[in-house]
């Protein structure tokens, strides 16, 4: 019997064993009912940018020719790549990509292509959630995959166990169009970065450096935080150990300190700074005074940041090395909407909700009411703050300007990150993490560069104590694919069969971290066992991309793709630049402590309606979608996407609240709510989301 026993552990650990370490098989329901014994030809119009198909198009990237890959295959341009690759051999179908060829530059112009061509010849395609629910709806034109989810048992399971993705992909009438895609999911998503050389060179040590005397600040900004204050504030403990309560004391708020100074130029700025830190702190830093921002038992408030900004514009000469350069404290990574959003996101320093919305600008508030952020007295003053660091300079001028970063260009990039980086003079971004930190290479030629992301600040977030919290936070993203209902019936049985397995382990292995000689091993991240990188996999990173995965993986490997599937981060932290891991690891602490509140991807329906998230797609009635499609003015003032520049709120931070552009003089706060509300029709839209919302959550 013992024997037996032994034998029967034995066998379960052999199991077990085979599932964690490598081939996952029979770890996963793959018995759908469909069959793969014919050879298909899939028509499909996949694709994330126009360097990004299925099809590998980087030309000649080896020194002997075409893309010599770890698994020792060399593809050339035309050649279907390594995860796709993979795919057609396991459910035995050919690819025909249709986006290949430089048909189109990005997903917005694959779907606005295929639209108008009335989606012909397609089986399968990506795009906007909102745009395949909205062409289901309208016009029958998508599979309804809730028919199918008995015969996709990963991709049933999936929703089963993480609800507020089903009721984010269900429409008006409780179809489900599409399978959503993930950048991650339950993790942060973007985070403040800084440089932390610059913060110690400013702040740390008992002598203090030679500061600038010939670079001054016009002060513009007021305090957001209260004259006076004696409050504690939880956060970690340097030794990562528990949290502590640590006190802010002071009996005037730094800002006014700063904009009281008779002359306000690099040392008095910075002089003052040091003072106000060592007596509100009362020396808890010590001489490591960069730590109240960078530290993993960081504090500091959006006060202090500004109050640091300004020290960094007005200190060229130290930390630069040139006493006329523009150091930019603030910059957006890109001139188009998608990325100067973030100078709207920043707005979370002072506690603003929605600018990182999951979808139309929509967060729910404490009573559990959806709240649109365009119309918020909070967000007004969040954007009169934004143009005072503008007027200030803190924040990179012109910023929708390919060119606002002067000087030589970088790779023959237009990057605003890239560029001022390169150039040493960005300070702080607000971004993601493995693709900002990519720039710390520069350490080679920058003396002690180290850009990394940092704690967010305390702020009001309407508790009873100032406190961390982010919107930011990785769940359901817009993106994701269908199928073509025109499409036969034995290639829609394909398609499904594709879909389920990317909902798989063993799928999301593959479109994650790339076929399996991509991948050597385990390693641990976040508390769980993840694939690990192979030497080759990180070599072809560096070799083929500078170190930048998604670059790497969507253009050369074909994998991270934004169809239906989940992203594992932990393939993207085994890439994260040590020193950008270095701040990441603090936050991760924070998290894990409780000293970050964050959103809920699965939220108890009695827990802080605050921490909901909220879903990236609303299920509208067809009625519902036809009065809301029709809002061209609300939408043509928002479209926030990588193919504009310029939006409602942009003018407001350069110009000002009553500020003139040109010969337009810019509306009040008052003033523009109303034409928000009344004149492009906010109030018709709140109104359909807010039903939409509501009969999704009585469902």
């Amino acid at each position: 019997m013992k024997t037996k026993k032994s034998l029967l552990l034995g066998l379960i650990m052999v199991f077990l064993l085979s599932c964690f370490a490598g081939s996952f098989i029979g770890c996963d329901k793959e018995d759908t009912g469909f069959s793969t014994d014919e050879k298909l030809t899939l028509n499909m119009a996949i694709m994330y940018d126009s360097n990004a198909y299925m099809t590998y198009n980087q030309g000649n990237k080896h020194a002997d020719g075409g893309y010599l890959a770890a698994d020792g295959v060399r593809y050339r341009d035309g050649d279907i790549k390594p995860v796709w690759n993979a795919l057609g051999k396991k459910f035995n179908f050919d690819i025909n990509d249709l986006s290949y060829a430089g048909k189109y530059k990005n997903l917005t112009e694959q779907w606005s292509f295929s639209q108008a061509g009335n989606f012909s010849g397609i089986d399968m395609i990506n795009g906007g959630g909102n745009d395949i629910i909205e062409e289901g709806i309208t016009n029958n034109r998508f599979v309804d995959l809730k028919q199918y989810l008995d015969k996709m048992p990963n991709f049933k399971k999936f929703l089963d166990n993480n609800s507020i993705v089903k009721t984010t992909i269900v429409a008006g009438e409780g179809q489900m169009f599409y399978a959503p895609y993930f950048d991650g999911y339950d993790d942060l998503e973007r985070m403040f970065m800084m440089r932390v050389d610059w913060v110690q060179k400013l702040l740390d040590g008992s002598n203090e450096p030679t500061f600038d005397t010939a670079a001054t600040v016009q002060t513009q900004y007021t305090n957001y935080m209260p004259d006076t204050l004696n409050k504690q504030f939880t956060v970690v403990k340097a030794d990562k150990s528990a949290t502590e309560t640590i006190t802010k004391n002071y009996a005037k708020n730094i800002i006014k300190v700063q904009n009281e100074l008779s002359t306000k130029n690099g040392e008095t700025l910075t002089k003052a700074l040091r003072s106000y830190i060592d007596t509100t702190y009362n020396n808890k830093f010590g001489t490591k005074r960069s730590e109240l921002f960078t530290g993993v038992n960081a504090a500091y408030d959006a006060d202090e940041l500004v109050a640091l900004l300004r020290c960094v514009k007005a200190n060229p000469a130290l930390l630069n090395g040139n006493a006329e350069a523009n150091i930019i404290p603030f910059y957006p990574r890109w001139s188009t909407n998608d990325r100067v959003m973030d100078l709207m996101r920043f707005m979370e320093i002072w506690g603003v909700r929605g600018m990182d919305a999951r979808i139309n600008w929509l967060y729910i508030d404490k009573e559990g009411k959806l709240q649109d952020a365009r119309v918020q007295q909070s967000t007004m003053d969040g954007l009169e703050r934004l143009h005072n660091l503008y007027a200030e300079g803190l924040i990179l001028p012109d910023f929708h300007n390919d060119n606002a970063t002067s000087g030589t260009s970088y790779a023959n990039e237009k990057s605003h990150r890239n560029r001022l980086n390169a150039q040493n003079l960005g300070f702080m971004t607000y971004d993601y993490n493995q693709t900002t930190t990519v720039v710390n290479k520069l350490d080679e030629t920058i003396t002690d560069f180290n850009l990394t992301p940092v704690l967010p600040p305390f702020a009001d977030w309407g508790y009873d104590n100032y406190t961390r919290f982010t919107d930011s936070w990785r769940s359901v993203k817009a993106d994701g694919w269908a199928i073509l209902a025109s499409a036969s019936q034995a290639k829609r049985e394909r398609a499904l069969m594709l879909i389920d397995y990317m909902y798989s382990t063993e799928g999301n292995r593959l479109m994650s971290f790339g076929p399996e000689k991509w991948i050597d091993g385990t390693i641990e991240y976040n508390g769980k066992q993840v694939p690990k990188l192979s030497a080759a996999a990180l070599e072809e990173l560096q070799f083929y991309a500078a170190g930048n995965y998604t670059n790497y993986y969507r253009r050369f490997l074909g994998g991270t793709f934004p169809i239906g599937y989940v992203k594992e981060q932990g393939m993207e932290y085994q890439c994260v630049h040590p020193k950008g891991q270095v701040g990441l690891d603090n936050i991760l602490k924070a998290i894990e402590l409780g000293t970050i509140k964050h959103l809920s991807v699965n939220p108890n329906s009695e827990s802080d309606k605050r921490l909901h998230s909220m879903p990236t797609t609303l299920a509208y009635t067809k009625t519902q979608q036809t009065a809301i499609s029709g809002l061209t003015l609300l939408n043509t003032n928002f479209t926030i996407n990588s193919a504009t520049r310029g939006f409602a709120f942009s003018d407001y931070v350069q110009y000002g609240f009553e500020g003139t552009k040109g010969e337009t003089t810019l509306l009040s706060k008052e003033a523009l709510i109303t034409q928000i509300e009344t004149t492009w029709n906010q109030k018709l839209f709140l109104t359909a989301a807010r039903a939409a919302y509501s009969a999704m959550n009585n469902k």
